[in-house]
């Protein structure tokens, strides 16, 4: 999983300005694929994840024959030409309130699989597929579970009309596959 948009949080007991922060962290961080790209100050009661009102994904796959090159790591290449109307379609079906329960994996620890999908689209360009999903919280693996399953309506495997009917069932055997983590970005926070 990769993250464009990760917020995170933390307390300090020293004033320290907001670039000396960022710059001593980026430091540190160098070797790796990484980077602070701003700090600010916020209120005492702030949490980077309980006082998150919308988490926005985007999935990224590329559709084509030829094996990925520069993606390889990035989005899931999947060689089967896929129906993008038929996702399209089935995508708009996990919009909403409904009990995700067969859409999460095995080591989710949620006490509820209760969630408000406010967005599932699905778009093309040339051999890239992109799908976004909107969310106040997910369920563990819950996009890449949308995300596979998305995939296998394209295929053919599922229907678009199907899908109601796999939510309604809480069975995460009726879903389909699970989507690699490395096309799945963590797009934007919104507070």
């Amino acid at each position: 999983v990769h993250a464009k948009g990760q917020v995170a949080h933390f307390e300090l007991s020293n004033k320290i300005s907001l670039d000396n922060i960022r710059d001593g962290i980026n430091q540190h961080l160098r070797p790796l694929p990484i980077a602070i790209l701003d700090a600010k100050e916020v209120n005492g009661d702030f949490h980077a994840r309980f006082s998150a009102q919308l988490r926005s994904y985007e999935y990224l796959i590329i559709n084509r024959r030829s094996p990925l090159t520069l993606y390889k790591n990035q989005a899931w290449g999947v060689f089967k030409q896929l129906n993008i109307n038929a996702m399209k379609k089935a995508a708009i079906n996990f919009e909403g309130k409904h009990d995700f329960n067969g859409f999460r994996s095995i080591d989710c620890q949620a006490s509820s699989s209760i969630k408000t999908i406010q967005s599932c689209t699905v778009k093309k360009n040339k051999q890239y597929i992109v799908i976004n999903v909107a969310a106040k919280s997910f369920l563990h693996s819950q996009v890449r579970i949308i995300t596979g399953t998305l995939v296998d309506v394209g295929k053919g495997k599922i229907s678009p009309t199907n899908i109601k009917k796999i939510i309604e069932s809480k069975d995460r055997s009726k879903a389909g596959t699970t989507a690699p983590a490395h096309g799945l970005y963590l797009l934007k926070v919104e507070y």
